[in-house]
C-alpha cells in the first residue's frame, strides 16, 4: 500500500527548480507549513504502526508485538512531553 500526504508549504503554481520556489521556502509561513506537514506525516505513521501492532496482538496474541507497542507508546509520550516544552509551541 502507498500513502501520499500533501500539505501547503509553498506558493501554488510556481515553476519547479526556480529561484522563486527556493526563496519562497525561506519565509516564516512556509516554515510553519512544513512543520505542520511534518507533524501530520509523523502522526500518520505512528497511527499506521500502532494499528498494525494492535491488529497483530489481536490476531496472533504476539508477545513481541505487545512489547513493540508498549515501547512505541512510551516513545510517543516522551516526544509529546518534549514537544509541549519546546520553544515556540
Amino acid at each position: 500500500p502507498t500513502v501520499t500526504l500533501g500539505y501547503p508549504a509553498n506558493i501554488p503554481s510556481l515553476p519547479g527548480h526556480n529561484w522563486a520556489n527556493a526563496i519562497a521556502m525561506a519565509t516564516p509561513i512556509a516554515h510553519k507549513g512544513s512543520t505542520a506537514g511534518a507533524k501530520a506525516m509523523a502522526m500518520t505513521i505512528v497511527d499506521l504502526v500502532t494499528r498494525f501492532l494492535r491488529h497483530m496482538i489481536e490476531v496472533s496474541g504476539s508477545k513481541v508485538a505487545g512489547e513493540m507497542l508498549d515501547h512505541l507508546l512510551g516513545r510517543i509520550n516522551m516526544l509529546r512531553v518534549y514537544a509541549m516544552n519546546a520553544p515556540g509551541q
